[in-house]
């Protein structure tokens, strides 16, 4: 067991959870820390669900292991049939036990067995999708979204969170435009995206470069703070050389762009993560940097007023949290740690 000490909490990582089984033919890489990257998700039983990407083949798949690692199966395939779901899946939630699996504007939902339940098509999503939040009526997805004007060749930002019933899957609306400039989308920081939870009423979003959180209430539907984190030793984000890329033809090459995109976010630091710890009312944010060329990623502890308690290195990057606010990260492709906020 290793300890660390944060003020009045400790951070406590006692269990290894090591895959097995996985097939030969489609590997799990849960160290991939650039967008898309796998999300993970854990059912209230314990089973971990796991989104894994195959670029070049334009492939998702989304793998079963059971609450010790050991692979199960896989949960439905893509393809555009009611019960498939199509590339990319951005996001996989579990409720229960239900997998939630989002695919462009689709919904699809399994058992933790891989039995096809129901689909949705769902009318407003943002342009890039992030990820998805639970409230217990209620499904929010965020991202960014905009608008292009021509004439004034400026990008025109719109709201970036679209509200959903969980008993219907109908669209209620959408809300909070983000205060971001359109020199963020022209130096390619669109393209990095929020990651963020929720806390009862509040969502909180955090733009994956920039230190700041956005707080927003969901019962006005208004942003009603901004966080200015203080963390030390974050590296301020610099600006692409779009020009630069232009002129190599890097954004009309999907595989020279990836390469660029991953070169550029090495230069700085970046969010992976942003949390909320239900029983101790506490925030985690991970974020990863780079050094002679060394990753890193370290835990940053945040209360409810933006303030940092603490920071630490860890192992490998948060993946998630279970319904016991247990946290879990990646040691390395194949083997998760889990670990617990404790007073």
């Amino acid at each position: 067991m290793f300890l660390f000490v944060l003020f009045s909490f400790s951070l406590s990582f006692s269990d290894t959870i090591g895959l097995s089984n996985i097939p030969d033919t489609i590997p799990v890489y849960l160290t991939q820390d650039f967008p898309p990257n796998n999300k993970v998700a854990i059912s209230k039983n314990g089973g971990i669900f796991i989104v894994e990407h195959v670029i070049k083949a334009q492939k998702s798949f989304l793998f079963h292991f059971d609450s010790k690692g050991t692979f199960q199966s896989f949960i439905g395939k893509q393809g555009e049939a009611p019960e498939e779901y199509s590339f990319p899946v951005w996001d996989i939630r579990c409720n229960g036990d239900t997998v939630f699996a989002f695919s462009g504007r689709k919904l699809t939902m399994y058992t933790h067995n891989g039995k096809f339940i129901n689909s949705a098509l769902l009318k407003d999503v943002p342009n890039i999708r992030d990820g998805v939040l639970f409230s217990k009526k209620n499904i929010f997805i965020y991202g960014l979204s905009w608008d292009y004007n021509y004439d004034k060749k400026l990008y025109i930002m719109k709201n970036c969170i679209f509200e959903y019933s969980r008993n219907n899957f109908k669209s209620i609306g959408s809300f909070f435009t983000p205060p971001i400039s359109s020199e963020f989308f022209d130096a390619g920081l669109g393209h990095c995206g929020f990651c963020g939870d929720i806390d009862n009423n509040k969502i909180w979003l955090v733009k994956r470069p920039l230190p700041q959180i956005f707080v927003i209430d969901i019962g006005t539907k208004r942003l009603e703070k901004t966080l200015k984190l203080k963390i030390r030793g974050f590296k301020r984000v610099k600006l692409v050389d779009t020009e630069r890329w232009k002129r190599e033809g890097i954004f009309n090459d999907t595989d020279k762009f990836m390469s660029a995109l991953e070169g550029w976010s090495n230069a700085l630091s970046f969010i992976d993560n942003l949390l909320y710890i239900k029983d101790s009312g506490l925030w985690v944010l991970d974020y990863r940097d780079y050094s002679n060329g060394k990753k890193t990623h370290y835990l940053v502890i945040i209360d409810k007023k933006g303030r940092v308690l603490n920071k630490m290195g860890i192992s490998g990057r948060l993946l998630t949290i279970d319904k016991n606010n247990r946290l879990y990260f990646a040691l390395n492709d194949t083997t998760l740690l889990k670990g617990t906020l404790v007073k």
